[in-house]
């Protein structure tokens, strides 16, 4: 029995000290596995056949032994021909041929460990791959907002152009101004100091010839028209400002993963402004935006998906050639535990196979070097797997097309439903 099981059996003495000493049995097993003669693993010790163990595990071994304790442990051991063998092995103290003896009994396991290790290799080379494909998808979806912010660089240029038009035409305008309040000033200062020296007749003189003054440089339209200019000039500004804001939120990398309050409907805002240039030769945007609660998301995602959906609209109602121009209406209000934005169009629409295409990556209706193809694929992603929401799509040809985003309020929630799902 001892010869013909599987396992390998080592009988040793027991040292002073309860360290397992002379090997004084073996079955064939451990000749077979270890490739020594009997004669040769009689004439050793068992740790001798150990990989290196230190002086810790070994006393450690010794106490429970000594003990009457049964020690299980993982043992490597070393073929005559250098290899390794693992095994998983135990050990208990027995009376053998009236001495104390350390029973050895060891299974076989290398198969099993060089299995789990090459299986550790592969999900090291898996979980490296997978960094690699985050870090390539980041980098898509980054891609694709500055292929967008290509599109729009024409429009936003000109939609910045033209508030710093009238800004520069009104600052112009103020220079000349200037100069004219200058002359009327001094003009006044030095009236004021000939005044105690001039007698009552000089004094009207001096008013009349003031009088005069104002009314060649046209003071009081000058004052009225000042106001004004300032106005324009503060508006421009703020004009140029929420341009510049809505673009540097669109374009921002820096908590791309950060997940922060967000507000959908000045999100919507943001869009339309990016894209207002695009929009406005041919459609109307018509924003009916309700009482919603502030949400979790990441707040550039969202605003990318916004933006390209609102973009879509607008060339599909190009698409359309329409002889007046088209419609683009923007709605939020909530549904259950979600806040819901639907953007709907009057513009070409889509045909059912179509409809069924748009979500895959590098799909695209637009004519080459109009489109990549990534923008829905990258919407539907940033909607559902980032958030946890839904993006639906109804479309009709030659009548229209309706998508609507919907994204949940309690974050956390909406993903224990999905991974419980």
């Amino acid at each position: 029995m001892l010869n013909n099981t599987a396992d390998l059996v080592i009988v040793s003495y027991i040292t002073g000290d309860g360290k397992p000493g002379p090997i004084v049995e073996v079955n064939d097993t451990v000749c077979k596995i270890l490739g020594y003669t009997r004669e040769e693993l009689l004439s050793r010790r068992l740790f001798e056949l150990w990989e290196h163990i230190d002086k810790d595990n070994v006393e450690h071994i010794a106490e429970e032994l000594m003990n009457g304790g049964k020690v299980s442990f993982e043992m490597a051991l070393f073929t005559k021909n250098g290899n390794r063998i693992y095994t998983d092995a135990s050990i208990r103290i027995l009376e053998y041929r009236h001495a104390k003896v350390a029973l050895t009994v060891a299974r076989d396991i290398t198969m099993k460990k060089l299995t789990e290790q090459k299986l550790i290799e592969i999900n090291n080379k898996l979980t490296k791959a997978l960094k690699q494909l985050e870090l390539a998808k980041e980098q898509l979806i980054y891609s694709e907002k500055l292929a967008c912010i290509g599109q729009l660089a024409a429009g936003v240029a000109h939609e910045i152009n033209n508030p710093l038009g009238f800004i520069c035409s009104n600052l112009e305008s103020t220079r000349k101004n200037y100069e004219d309040f200058k002359e009327i000033l001094s003009a006044y200062r030095g009236f004021a100091a000939q005044v105690p020296d001039l007698p009552a007749e000089g004094i009207i003189e001096g008013i009349r010839k003031l009088n005069v003054l104002e009314n060649d440089k046209n003071l009081d339209y000058m004052l009225k028209d000042q106001d004004d200019m300032f106005n324009d000039i503060d508006d421009g500004l703020k004009r140029i400002s929420e341009i510049v804001t809505g673009l540097r939120a669109f374009a921002r990398q820096g908590r791309e993963n950060a997940f922060e309050e967000y507000d959908l409907n000045k999100g919507i805002h943001n869009a339309q402004l990016l894209a207002r240039n695009n929009i406005k030769y041919h459609a109307g945007v018509k924003l009916e935006l309700g009482e919603i609660p502030m949400i979790k998301a990441i707040s550039s995602r969202i605003d990318q998906v916004l933006l390209n959906i609102i973009l879509n609209a607008s060339y599909a109602i190009k698409d359309k050639k329409m002889e007046g121009p088209g419609l683009i209406t923007i709605t939020t209000d909530t549904d259950g535990g979600f806040v819901r934005c639907r953007i709907e169009d009057n513009g070409i629409g889509m045909d059912k196979k179509v409809r069924g295409m748009i979500f895959y990556p590098f799909f695209t209706t637009k004519p080459p070097g109009q489109g990549t193809g990534l923008g829905l694929s990258i919407a539907y992603d940033i909607v559902v797997n980032q958030h946890g929401g839904q993006i639906l799509v109804e479309s009709k040809p030659m009548v229209g097309s309706c998508f609507t985003i919907l994204l949940p309020v309690d974050r956390i929630h909406s993903e224990q439903e999905i991974f419980n799902e």
